[in-house]
């Protein structure tokens, strides 16, 4: 999807690794309410829960690496 095509955010987190490997299998990452499962090589949201809920049907997320702390 080209990125003009996306809407604006309706929220955003920043999450750090926890440690702990999530239910798919990818390492989890959580904060700001969020916790997530990130496949650490290509980048995709696995899995992921905002405070405490699944996303409704349609939604997505995107997980974007901080280039601050690389």
């Amino acid at each position: 999807m080209p990125e003009d095509a996306r809407g604006p955010a309706v929220r955003s987190a920043i999450v750090r690794s926890t440690g702990e490997q999530g239910a798919s299998g990818f390492p989890r990452y959580a904060g700001d309410g969020v916790q997530a499962d990130i496949d650490p090589e290509t980048g995709a949201v696995e899995a992921i829960t905002v405070d405490g809920a699944e996303l409704e049907d349609s939604w997505s997320a995107r997980a974007v690496r901080d280039t601050e702390a690389s």
